[in-house]
């Protein structure tokens, strides 16, 4: 019978690293030379990636149908993951990411508690009401237009 191709690989892994090991660039330059010519599809494979984890994420914090926590609006576009306790500056710092890499954060930590899905609109609110502003940032914010 047929051995499972990731089997395979992860008994074989050792033999795959020094090969790479030794063809090290040629392989770079083979597929730096692969995905140029197939430049469109690479896009398009990576557009549809990226709203793939995105799709994921929102539906895990939003136990089902993405939408707003608040006023349930449901156009992905408009969605995004909201730090509950605020702090969210802080913490994409400490971890180095924001955007999709946070997205992807998420999904490999096993979807953490703590967050949320906002709207955009919700989102600014809520950090309005809780003076979570950046200082100097025209957002909104009370203590910005005092």
């Amino acid at each position: 019978m047929p051995q499972d191709k990731g089997e395979y690989y992860k008994e074989n892994k050792h033999v795959w690293l020094k090969s790479y090991g030794k063809n090290r660039e040629k392989i770079k330059q083979r597929k730096a030379m692969f995905r140029k010519s197939h430049l469109g599809y690479f896009r398009s494979y990576m557009k549809d990636y990226r709203k793939g984890i995105k799709y994921d994420v929102m539906f895990h914090y939003s136990n089902g149908e993405p939408t707003c926590n608040i006023c349930h609006e449901n156009r992905m576009d408009c969605l995004s993951i909201d730090h509950i306790h605020g702090n969210g500056r802080k913490h994409r710092r400490e971890i180095g990411l924001s955007g999709q890499g946070f997205y992807q954060w998420l999904k490999r930590n096993d979807y953490p508690a703590g967050y949320q899905v906002l709207c955009m609109n919700c989102q600014f609110i809520k950090r309005a009401e809780n003076k979570e502003c950046k200082a100097g940032h025209l957002t909104g914010c009370p203590e910005v237009r005092a």
